[in-house]
């Protein structure tokens, strides 16, 4: 979330629901060895809306984070 607020990418339309849905994802993440949450569409994509929003999380294994880099993927 932090990460996200510097870039500008939490709509101010984001309700209390979605948020607490954004933190347990991260929360889950951080249980779960080598995961970590990914936006399944990059928040550093040029021609893409960037802004959090639990539908574009979602928990991936490292080494799946690190082959899709920046691309539109999911897993």
């Amino acid at each position: 979330m932090y990460r996200a607020s510097k870039l500008r990418a939490c709509p101010k339309w984001l309700t209390g629901d979605m948020k607490k849905e954004i933190e347990e994802l991260y929360e889950k993440s951080r249980v779960m060895e080598n995961h970590y949450v990914d936006h399944i569409i990059s928040l550093q994509g040029k021609n893409v809306p960037r802004h959090m929003k639990p539908w574009n999380l979602q928990i991936t294994s490292v080494t799946q984070n690190l082959r899709k880099s920046n691309k539109y993927d999911q897993y």
